[in-house]
């Protein structure tokens, strides 16, 4: 597990400056902490850890001589470059289960180009465990799924797993998949509708064009 070296962060000094220096602000809280504590983290150990973690990842933030167990709860990054803008990280404890989100990444789709649309509804899921036993990513292989199949969470091995409590309803469907006349008849429908709808301002002039003539 990462250890990121933070320093304290003077409340009045503007976060934009603190970037010209080469750090990025942010914050360390918790129910274990007598009160949240504002931080300055170096650009580079930031970078190195979230180029291999999302939210919901587990790292140890040093601050002088003492490490804190950390579950990064959110992440904000610069639009245009993606750099990193402020992290908030929640401290935690080895013996207390924490809430936590896991990513769900799909392998396997080329399998499934020549048998239909694979519909993803699903993007991440909630759930509760010790630190010990927290993930980031759910891996879904979706290569032997047939039309008209979906997964959902309660056939993930995560769902079995007696040290996770699963937050997310487990009939909750995270992917289906449809066949392809039906997801080209869905276009279809859209985009009569929509030219429907892009007609009827036309008729209505049309209709008060008519009015006033007959007037």
């Amino acid at each position: 597990m990462l250890t990121i070296n933070a320093e304290i962060r003077e409340q009045k000094v503007k976060s934009r400056r603190l970037r010209r220096e080469n750090y990025v602000p942010a914050v360390l809280y918790g129910k274990h902490l007598a009160e949240s504590i504002p931080l300055k983290l170096p650009l580079k150990e930031t970078e190195q850890f979230i180029k291999s973690n999302d939210v919901g990842a587990k790292v140890n933030i040093k601050i002088g001589g003492k490490t804190n167990l950390a579950l990064l709860k959110e992440l904000t990054r610069e639009p245009l470059s993606g750099q990193p803008m402020h992290l908030s990280f929640m401290a935690i404890s080895e013996t207390e289960k924490v809430k936590a989100i896991a990513h769900i990444n799909v392998v396997g789709k080329d399998a499934l180009l020549r048998k239909g649309v694979l519909i993803h509804l699903l993007d991440e899921i909630n759930y509760r465990a010790l630190p010990a036993h927290l993930f980031e990513f759910v891996t879904v292989n979706v290569e032997n799924m047939e039309v008209g199949d979906n997964i959902k969470v309660s056939d993930l091995e995560i769902a079995k797993n007696p040290n996770i409590e699963i937050l997310t309803p487990l009939d909750t469907v995270i992917l289906t998949l449809n066949p392809v006349r039906e997801h080209k008849a869905e276009e279809a429908a859209e985009a009569a509708s929509e030219s429907e709808g892009a007609e009827k301002p036309e008729e209505s002039e049309k209709e008060e064009k008519s009015e006033k003539e007959n007037e």
